[in-house]
């Protein structure tokens, strides 16, 4: 519905775009938005956390992923204090990531007991 001229916009007729400071409208296409990288290309986004025990294992998908930190040295502490917290709090995250860097997913962070990466990254 156009707000200034009180009447229905056929949807050909609508389109994306982005208002500048100064209130110039720069549309935006669809292969404009598909060529944008992903926010979680090269990191994970935390939605939440709960208790792990609120998880039923039979809605867990079988894909799993398996993060562990990165070797930049910024990324290695951030990484093992989550990891810590979840664990010392019987607590999993729920995240959201990207796969092959081209569609994100929303999946499940959860430590992981023995020698190895600490976190499977789970896919629902």
């Amino acid at each position: 519905m156009c707000e200034l001229e009180d009447r229905e916009v056929d949807e050909h007729n609508i389109g994306r775009g982005y208002e500048t400071a100064d209130g110039t409208i720069v549309p935006i296409s669809d292969t404009d938005l598909d060529h944008l990288p992903l926010a979680t290309a090269h990191a994970i986004e935390l939605l939440g956390t709960l208790p792990a025990e609120a998880i039923d294992p039979r809605q867990i998908g079988a894909a799993s992923y398996y993060l562990a930190a990165s070797t930049a040295p910024a990324a290695v502490r951030p990484y093992v204090l989550l990891v810590a917290a979840l664990a010392r709090h019987s607590q999993v995250a729920v995240v959201k990531f990207a796969v092959r860097g081209d569609r994100e997913r929303l999946g499940m962070l959860r430590p992981r007991q023995g020698p190895g990466p600490q976190c499977p990254l789970v896919e629902r």
